[in-house]
């Protein structure tokens, strides 16, 4: 194969197929997370200080079911969204 020594084309089909592979890794899955919304800024920073996700995520249903619940409660002399 073009006179070169076994190893030489061994050597040059790996890296061939490695970079490939390093392409279709770092290129395959960009179009699915430019489709992700993006995070909230104080998750963000909170999940890049080392804090766990999964407890970040408990903390805001939390949150949410929270207000949810303290909504009609906050305002008990005003009538409510189907009066």
């Amino acid at each position: 194969m073009l006179a070169l020594q076994t190893w030489m084309t061994v050597a040059i089909v790996l890296a061939a197929i490695s970079a490939l592979t390093l392409l279709l890794i770092i290129i395959g899955p960009t179009r699915s997370v430019r489709e992700e919304p993006p995070l909230d800024e104080g998750v963000e920073s909170r999940i890049l200080l080392g804090e766990d996700a999964e407890q970040i995520e408990e903390e805001l249903e939390e949150e949410e079911q929270e207000e949810g619940e303290g909504a009609p409660s906050d305002r008990p002399g005003l009538p409510g969204p189907a009066a």
